[in-house]
């Protein structure tokens, strides 16, 4: 995504839903940097249940956390067909660790109306 697209996507859309079983989270869309279709993560050992492992996103490596599981749900263990992967900015702006992938059965994107 080009920094020009980032910038219409960052002002057209107002929020992304991630469906989290009986739980929603509702993301900024500014918080959003991309959602890409579900793919495997590297494992990391001894990890809490919600940190599913890292994402190779971009020649970078990013934590992939469950929705689900950091919610207190139980752990999806097979990704749906819709599953995706929301990476987003990390809240806290740390330079070491700016992204977070966020595993969620769909995502649904809401828009400003012109």
């Amino acid at each position: 995504m080009t920094e020009a697209e980032r910038q219409q996507f960052t002002d057209e859309v107002v929020g992304i839903v991630l469906p989290a079983g009986g739980a929603d989270l509702l993301l900024p869309g500014s918080a959003v940097v991309e959602i890409v279709g579900y793919r495997s993560v590297s494992a990391v050992e001894k990890a809490p249940d919600r940190l599913l492992g890292n994402l190779d996103w971009r020649e970078r490596s990013v934590p992939a956390v469950s929705v689900a599981a950091a919610s207190g749900q139980s752990v999806q263990t097979e990704p749906g067909r819709r599953s995706c992967l929301v990476v987003c900015y990390t809240p806290s702006g740390n330079q070491a660790l700016p992204y977070l992938a966020l595993l969620a059965r769909a995502a649904f994107a809401f828009a400003r109306k012109p």
